[in-house]
């Protein structure tokens, strides 16, 4: 934490400043949260929400985090459009379901409608059918010591349990698994 510019007396239970020393200290107060959400944003693209947050671990009035908030907006600091952009590429690289991705962009504090649209633009049926075949790949490999059955079981629970549709990665699995027979 900085050092502030003015003693104070940490004995006492209360403690009279006058107005040029607290309009200092606000002053000193704001510069640091300031400092900290740029520090924060420096490291990754941010949501409002995850801004928000950030902030509010900070002993500060929330009225104050908020204007911190809108300003790194206002300044195109923060942008949940470009955040939704940023993650769901991240995501989508490392092989998530449609859900998944859309479950975490709410939890990042996402609008419903952007997330849609977020999806819409970037996450294909392609892309989709591209990360299941590279999932049931890494599976493959991992139960490969399993009888077939005990394979397609597994498969298709991990698969269903990230978020993809049975109907879309029940035949696929199939023939990974068991190739053009009948199981």
């Amino acid at each position: 934490m900085a050092n502030l510019p003015f003693f104070v007396d940490v004995n006492s239970e209360y403690q009279e400043i006058d107005r040029g020393d607290f309009e200092i200290l606000h002053d000193e107060i704001r510069k640091f949260a300031w400092n900290r959400l740029l520090d924060h944003l420096a490291r990754q693209e941010r949501s409002r929400k995850e801004s928000l947050d950030h902030l509010r671990k900070l002993p500060l009035h929330p009225d104050l985090c908020k204007e911190l908030v809108e300003r790194a907006i206002s300044k195109k600091f923060i942008s949940d459009s470009r955040f939704a952009e940023l993650y769901a590429g991240s995501l989508l690289r490392m092989q998530k379901s449609r859900e998944e991705i859309r479950h975490k962009l709410k939890e990042r504090g996402i609008d419903e409608l952007l997330i849609e649209k977020t999806l819409m633009e970037f996450v294909t049926q392609q892309q989709e059918e591209d990360a299941i075949e590279q999932r049931i790949e890494k599976l493959l490999i991992r139960y490969r010591d399993l009888k077939p059955r005990q394979q397609y079981e597994k498969i298709l629970t991990s698969l269903c349990r990230n978020g993809f549709s049975y109907e879309d990665v029940k035949e696929k699995v199939r023939l990974k698994v068991y190739g053009d027979s009948n199981f």
